[in-house]
């Protein structure tokens, strides 16, 4: 098998190792015990605690869901098989921060069989601190990137039977830039499989009522002619390369985006232009990549950022775009409660819950005055119900998926009949060239 990534995450613990067992004595070492090394395309080497001194090695697409590993290797016996080949090591010493500490590495990676049984690797630290790149997930909004694409390449970019195909050509350009300057390990492209869900509609009629087009077959989403055939071949030509589509049954995007950020135990980040997707900002491991003033100016959000532009606390955009309402969706809002006053709510009493028990409450007081209060009763029967649907689900039924980054095409011989078909030659290489570079 051939060594491919590296993760790692050394902490200076106690521990034994293959010289301490001489003596009995403990002392501080570097044991990588807390990162993923990719082995091929298909296992993963996961070193558990100093305590066993041993890793595991997985499937990759079972390492995190319990099952039985494939083999149990030693400390020791890793150590001494860690004296790969030059390619190998470069692979392995790409991902470590400064040249000092890939140079220290390389000695021991190289050194006599001797040496690597003695623990040499896993002696006390003398490079200071080293840090992790854990997998990041990059999830994207795929239709708010796709009509920023339509709008933003002219339509006069077409495939040869003259089909235009400037929306396709504008995503592939927009994900591989997103790959080079964010550097996911892995990425998965969210799609409306209903944009405009029945569950939604039935607490409120409203909702994204002004889109609707009524035509033979049903009401759907109104969208330019020229942009509706296009968007098939986008999904073709992500899954042609490797890059999961997901949408499902009765759910839009934003719900598939909710369901895996939420359960994702790395860093994410989240691509879109939509601020609806503001209220799954956590802290740094969930960030949203604001795209309105363009890809290239990119606005990171997290609680910090909600705090400063909104006035409200980092996780509450949810109960603060409920109150004050999304035109652009079709929610009223409470009436009478604007930008500035549901911040105002929101930040005296922490959530719409929590102004709801104060409403209940006798007095009145500088913020929810009797006039506010009598609005905010008047509003329960629209609240109880917008609640439902600002809120992004968070239990989608996914399906699996292997959402790692492909360094190759998985289907190359289907990406090369769409980019003939289609005329994508130009933007196909660009992501191609970009996810063979990764490291």
């Amino acid at each position: 098998v051939t060594v491919v990534a590296v993760a790692p995450l050394y902490s200076t613990e106690t521990c034994f190792s293959a010289d301490d067992t001489q003596t009995g004595e403990a002392g501080p070492c570097d044991i990588p015990h807390a990162f993923t090394r990719e082995v091929s395309t298909t296992c993963a080497v996961v070193p558990v605690s100093s305590a066993t001194r041993s890793v595991l090695v997985y499937p990759v697409s079972a390492a995190r869901a319990g099952a039985a590993p494939l083999m149990t290797i030693t400390v020791p016996t890793v150590t001494a098989a860690s004296r790969l080949g030059s390619r190998n090591r470069e692979a392995l010493i790409r991902h470590f921060p400064v040249d000092v500490v890939a140079s220290h590495l390389d000695r021991c990676l190289t050194g006599s069989t001797r040496r690597a049984a003695k623990g040499i690797a896993y002696r006390r630290p003398r490079w200071g601190v080293m840090y992790s790149v854990a997998d990041r997930l990059l999830l994207l909004d795929t239709p708010s990137l796709y009509f920023r694409a339509y709008y933003g390449v002219p339509e006069a970019v077409k495939a040869p039977d003259g089909t235009p195909v400037n929306a396709v050509r504008g995503l592939i350009d927009m994900v591989a830039w997103l790959i080079s300057e964010r550097k996911p390990q892995r990425l998965v492209a969210a799609m409306d499989a209903d944009w405009r869900p029945q569950f939604r509609v039935d607490l409120l009629p409203s909702y994204k009522a002004h889109r609707v087009l009524n035509t033979a077959i049903g009401q759907v989403e109104e969208i330019p002619d020229t942009l509706a055939p296009q968007v098939p071949i986008m999904e073709e030509v992500l899954r042609a390369v490797g890059i999961p589509v997901v949408g499902v049954e009765g759910y839009e995007a934003d719900d598939v985006i909710g369901t895996m950020a939420v359960a994702y135990d790395g860093p994410c980040e989240i691509v879109t232009g939509d601020r609806d997707l503001f209220q799954l900002v956590r802290g740094e491991q969930v960030r949203v990549l604001y795209t309105q003033q363009g890809l290239r100016n990119l606005l990171v959000v997290d609680e910090k950022v909600i705090e400063s532009k909104y006035g409200i606390p980092g996780r509450a955009y949810a109960d603060f775009a409920l109150l004050r309402g999304d035109p652009s969706d079709g929610l009223p809002g409470v009436p009478g409660v604007g930008d500035k006053t549901a911040a105002a709510l929101i930040t005296a009493f922490g959530s719409v819950d929590k102004l709801l028990v104060a409403c209940e409450e006798p007095g009145t007081g500088p913020i929810l005055t009797a006039a506010l209060r009598r609005r905010i009763e008047g509003a329960r029967d629209y609240i109880a119900k917008a609640r439902v649907v600002v809120d992004v689900a968070h239990d989608v039924p996914l399906p699996e998926m292997d959402t790692a980054l492909p360094r190759t095409p998985k289907d190359p011989d289907r990406l090369v009949e769409l980019a003939e078909r289609w005329g994508l030659d130009s933007s196909l290489n660009r992501l191609l060239t970009v996810l063979e570079a990764r490291s």
